[in-house]
C-alpha cells in the first residue's frame, strides 16, 4: 500500500470513463463572496454600483452574456473598497501565482481605482464599460497598456474579452520548474506533482485502444462547454466536421487550425484542467503518436546536422521572469505542446504583435536547442502539415524538460532572452518515480501509478472517478481487478464512507483467496480493512487484521518489506488510540526503522511516521518533543507535497493543540484555520474531519478540544 495506496494494473485496461461523470462541468455562476480561493486560469471582475442588482434586467442580461466566455469564475463588486479588499485577499496567495483578472469597471469607478491597480499585477486587462466612449479615450494613453478597450455596449465587450483570451492561449506557456536533484525522490509539491501527471498521462494513453465513444464523449464535452458562446453555430460546424472527416493523421493540423480544438485543449492545458484533458486523452493520443512519426522524419533529415535551434517569442509577468532567474541551473517543464519556429523573424514579430497588457510584464525570447538524434526528446517539423504552414513550426510534445541554462537581457531590443536545451531528464524523472513507487510496491504499472498519484497528492474525487471507470471495463477474471478494487476502497475510505470501503476490500480479499494470491497481497489488504474498523472505531477487529497481515507477511525474507512498517504503523495506532503509549512509540520506531531501510530520508511516508510519534508525546503530555517530531514532519510535508494536502492539514492541527496547550491561543486558532481551509478544499462537504477543524478553530481550552480527525494520513 504506499503512503495513501497501492497496488498492480496494466495500461490496457484504461477505457473511456462514463459520460455521466466527465462529460459535464459545473455551470459556471456569479460568486459573490470576496473570500474565494481562486484556481489557476481567468477571473472575470465586474465592477460596477449596479453589478450586484438582481432587480434590474440589463445587470441579469449582462450577468448571462459574461457567462459565456470561458473564465475560471465571475466576481460582482459595486464599490471600490470591496473590490481592492478582494484583490488583496489573493494577490499575496502563492497557491494562484497563475491566475489573472480580467476587470471591467465602469466609467465612474475606472477614475477611482486605476491609478491603484499598478499595485496590483494580478489585474491583467481592464475594460471600461461605459455609456460616454469619448469621456474615457484619454485614460487609454495614460494607462496604457493596462486599458484593452472601452466598450459601450455588451456584444463590444465580449468580443474585445474573447479576443483577448485567445490571445492568451496563444502566448501562455504553463512552466513546472524542479532541481535535478529532485527526481529520485517523492517529490510532489504543486509542479513537480504537475509534471509527473503529464509524463505519466502519455505513458498511459500510449497503451489506449480508442473507440468512436472516446471521441463522442469528447465532442459531447466541447458543445456543452460551447453552447453558451456567439459564435456557437460556427464551432458547431467545425465539431461536425470533425466528427464527419477526423483521422488519426490529422490531429497535427486540427490542433494548429484555430478551432474549438485548439482554444479548449489549451485551455485545458493552461489551467491544468485534468478531468478535461482526459476527456480529450483520445485526441492527445493520437497527436502524441503523430508527432512521434513526424519525430522519425526530422531525425533522418537532420542526421548531418543534428542540433537545431528553434525560437518562441511572448511576453510575461516579472514574476514569472523571476521565477526562471531563480531556476537558472535547474529543469523546466512544458506543460503543454510548445510551438515554436526555426525563423528567428516569426518570432521577433509574434512579441512586437502580441500587445502587453500585464502590469510590469517583460518581452522574453525563448532560445531552443534540441538534439534531434535523441529519441526521447519528441518534437516535429510540421510545417507542411500544419493548418499554419507560413511559420516554418516546429511543435514539441506534451510535458517536455528544458535545462535552463542562462537569461541575458538584450539592451538593443529590450527583450529577455532564455536559452534552454532540451533533455530527457523528464523520462529520467518519471521512470525514478515509478520504481520508487514500485519499491513500496510491486508488480504496479503505469496505469495504477497514474491514479495513485491523485491519491498521493490529495485529489481523492478525481481518484475516484478514474478507479471507478476502470473497474466498469474489467472483465470479472482481469488479473488486475483486485487492484483497482483496492484503489477505488480506499478512496471512499478516505472520504469517510467506510461501508462501502468495507464492501470493495473484501472483494480484493476474496479474490486472493481463490486466485491464491501472495502473502503480500493479503498482508496489505487486511491492513487496508483494518485501517476501516480503527476509523470505524472497532479496535479489536483491526487488531486482528492487522495481526494476521503480520502472519502473511511473516516470510523471512520480508521481514524488512515495507508491508511490515506499514502493519507496524496501523498497530501503533490502536495501541495509541487505547492509551497504550509504550506500545505505540515501539510500533512507529519498528516502522521507521524499515523505511529508513527503503525510502528517502525526506519521503512523505518517513514523515507520517514522525507524525505519529509527536502523537505518542502529544498524548504523553511531553509537549516539547511532540513539537519536535511535529516540525519535522511539517518540513518533510511542505518540501514534498502539494500545498493544500492531508498530511499537511493533520499536522497542523497536531502543532495546534500544542499551540493551546501552551497557551498561545491566538496561534493555535491559526493552524486549526490554515489546516480547515486544506479540508474544505479536498474533502466532502460533510466530511468530520471539516467539523471537527471548523470547531477547533474556535477552541480556546486545551481541555475542551475535539481529537479525534479522521487519519487520512494512515499508510494504505
Amino acid at each position: 500500500m504506499g503512503n495513501t495506496c497501492t497496488t498492480k494494473q496494466k495500461s490496457r485496461s484504461i477505457s473511456n470513463l462514463s459520460e455521466k461523470k466527465f462529460a459535464s462541468t459545473p455551470s459556471l455562476s456569479i460568486q459573490e463572496s470576496s473570500t474565494i480561493s481562486l484556481s489557476d486560469g481567468i477571473t472575470l471582475v465586474w465592477l460596477d454600483e449596479y453589478a450586484d442588482d438582481s432587480s434590474s434586467e440589463n445587470t441579469k442580461y449582462t450577468r448571462t452574456y459574461l457567462r459565456q466566455l470561458n473564465v475560471t469564475s465571475i466576481q460582482p463588486f459595486t464599490d471600490s473598497n470591496s473590490f481592492f479588499k478582494f484583490i488583496e485577499s489573493i494577490s499575496n496567495d502563492k497557491n494562484i501565482q497563475s491566475s489573472k483578472i480580467y476587470l471591467i469597471v465602469s466609467g465612474t469607478l475606472s477614475i477611482q481605482v486605476l491609478p491603484k491597480l499598478t499595485s496590483y499585477p494580478i489585474v491583467d486587462s481592464v475594460f471600461i464599460y461605459c455609456m460616454d466612449k469619448s469621456k474615457y479615450i484619454p485614460l487609454i494613453q495614460e494607462y496604457e497598456p493596462l486599458i484593452i478597450d472601452i466598450c459601450t455596449e455588451i456584444d463590444e465587450l465580449y468580443k474585445s474579452i474573447d479576443k483577448q483570451l485567445d490571445e492568451l492561449n496563444q502566448s501562455t506557456l504553463a512552466l513546472s520548474f524542479f532541481a535535478q536533484e529532485q527526481n529520485t525522490t517523492r517529490n510532489l509539491t504543486k509542479d513537480f506533482a504537475s509534471f509527473l501527471w503529464f509524463q505519466l498521462f502519455q505513458l498511459v494513453i500510449s497503451e489506449l485502444k480508442c473507440t468512436d465513444n472516446e471521441m463522442n464523449i469528447m465532442l459531447k464535452y466541447c458543445s456543452t462547454k460551447l453552447k453558451n458562446d456567439t459564435k456557437f453555430k460556427e464551432m458547431l460546424s467545425q465539431i461536425e466536421s470533425f466528427r464527419k472527416t477526423y483521422t488519426s493523421n490529422r490531429a497535427i493540423f486540427w490542433y494548429t487550425k484555430e478551432s474549438f480544438v485548439y482554444r479548449l485543449l489549451n485551455a485545458a492545458l493552461r489551467t491544468e484542467d485534468f478531468e478535461a484533458l482526459y476527456i480529450f486523452r483520445f485526441f492527445l493520443a493520437d497527436l502524441c503518436q503523430q508527432l512521434k512519426i513526424e519525430h522519425k522524419k526530422l531525425r533522418i533529415k537532420q542526421s548531418h546536422s543534428p542540433i537545431l535551434k528553434v525560437y518562441r517569442g511572448g511576453h510575461i509577468s516579472k514574476q514569472e521572469l523571476d521565477n526562471l532567474k531563480t531556476t537558472v541551473g535547474s529543469l523546466i517543464s512544458l506543460n503543454g505542446f510548445i510551438s515554436t519556429s526555426t525563423d528567428l523573424t516569426v518570432a521577433m514579430n509574434f512579441i512586437q504583435k502580441q500587445k502587453t497588457t500585464q502590469n510590469g510584464a517583460e518581452k522574453v525570447l525563448f532560445i531552443i536547442e534540441v538534439d534531434t538524434l535523441s529519441e526521447h526528446i519528441i518534437c516535429a517539423d510540421v510545417a507542411e502539415i500544419s493548418a499554419m504552414q507560413s511559420e516554418n513550426e516546429v511543435l514539441f510534445n506534451m510535458g517536455t524538460v528544458f535545462y535552463l541554462s542562462e537569461i541575458i537581457f538584450d539592451n538593443n531590443t529590450q527583450i529577455w532572452h532564455v536559452h534552454l536545451k532540451a533533455t530527457e531528464d523528464g523520462i529520467k524523472a518519471a521512470n525514478d518515480y515509478i520504481q520508487l513507487t514500485r519499491r513500496e510496491l510491486s508488480d504496479m504499472n503505469e496505469s495504477i501509478i497514474f491514479g495513485q498519484l491523485f491519491l498521493h497528492i490529495g485529489n481523492f474525487t478525481m481518484a475516484q472517478k478514474y478507479f471507478f471507470d476502470l473497474h466498469q471495463h474489467l472483465k470479472e477474471n482481469d488479473k488486475d481487478l483486485p487492484s483497482v478494487l483496492y484503489h477505488l476502497g480506499l478512496t471512499y475510505g478516505y472520504q469517510g464512507d467506510f461501508d462501502k470501503a468495507e464492501d470493495y476490500l473484501k472483494e480484493v480479499n476474496q479474490h486472493h483467496i481463490c486466485a491464491r494470491s501472495r502473502n503480500l497481497d493479503f498482508a496489505r489488504t487486511r491492513n487496508a480493512l483494518g485501517w476501516i474498523y480503527y476509523q470505524s472505531g472497532e479496535l479489536d477487529k483491526a487488531m486482528l487484521s492487522y495481526e494476521e497481515a503480520a502472519i502473511f507477511a511473516a516470510d523471512p525474507l520480508e521481514s524488512k518489506h515495507l508491508i511490515n512498517g506499514q502493519t507496524y504503523s496501523l498497530m501503533g495506532d490502536c495501541y495509541l488510540e487505547r492509551h497504550m503509549f509504550d506500545e505505540a512509540k515501539s510500533c512507529y520506531q519498528h516502522a521507521l526503522a524499515i523505511e529508513y531501510l527503503h525510502l528517502p530520508c525526506d519521503h512523505p511516508r518517513i514523515g507520517l511516521t514522525l507524525n505519529d510519534l509527536g502523537d505518542v508525546f502529544r498524548k504523553r503530555k511531553e509537549m516539547k518533543s511532540a513539537l519536535e517530531y511535529y516540525e519535522k514532519a511539517e518540513l518533510i510535508f511542505q518540501q514534498k507535497l502539494p500545498s493544500h494536502h492531508p498530511y499537511t492539514a493533520y499536522c497542523w492541527s497536531c502543532i495546534g493543540f500544542i499551540c493551546l496547550y501552551n497557551g498561545k491561543i491566538e496561534k493555535a486558532q491559526e493552524y486549526h484555520k490554515k489546516a480547515l481551509k486544506i479540508y474544505q478544499r479536498i474533502l466532502p462537504f460533510n466530511h468530520a474531519n471539516i467539523k471537527i477543524s471548523e470547531k477547533n478553530s474556535y477552541c480556546t481550552s486545551f481541555e475542551k478540544i475535539n481529537d479525534t480527525y479522521l487519519k487520512i494520513c494512515a499508510r494504505i
